[in-house]
């Protein structure tokens, strides 16, 4: 089954927090109507935040990340619990919101084909 992905790649301080909490309190309502907001590829200290996906990434090309972020996961691993989540889910939807995605606006176009590449 085909899936669609929408990211939300907000600069910080713009309300994703917001948006963030809203949706992970109604996780379930939304998955009932096709609609998943995965689990997978959250930090354990933000679980609201997909911050864990783009850190990862950030991280292997030496990139400064946060003082939360545990340092040392590896993008391939974040994929594959993500990709195993979204995969066996019925909904066709996936949604993934973090701030930390705007932190690639930051690297050279080297480092972008690469990091697109994983």
């Amino acid at each position: 089954m085909k899936k669609r992905l929408t990211l939300h790649i907000g600069d910080f301080n713009t309300g994703s927090t917001a948006l963030q909490t809203f949706l992970s309190e109604n996780r379930d309502k939304l998955y009932q109507r096709g609609i998943n907001y995965p689990s997978s590829a959250r930090p354990r200290s933000k679980p609201i935040s997909y911050g864990v996906l783009s850190l990862s990434i950030l991280d292997e090309f030496g990139e400064h990340t946060p003082e939360w972020y545990s340092r040392g996961i590896t993008p391939a691993s974040v994929i594959r619990e993500f990709m195993a989540e979204i995969c066996t889910s019925f909904a066709n939807t996936i949604l993934l919101l973090s701030e930390e995605f705007f932190r690639f606006s930051g690297l050279n176009n080297r480092q972008r084909r690469a990091a697109a590449k994983n």
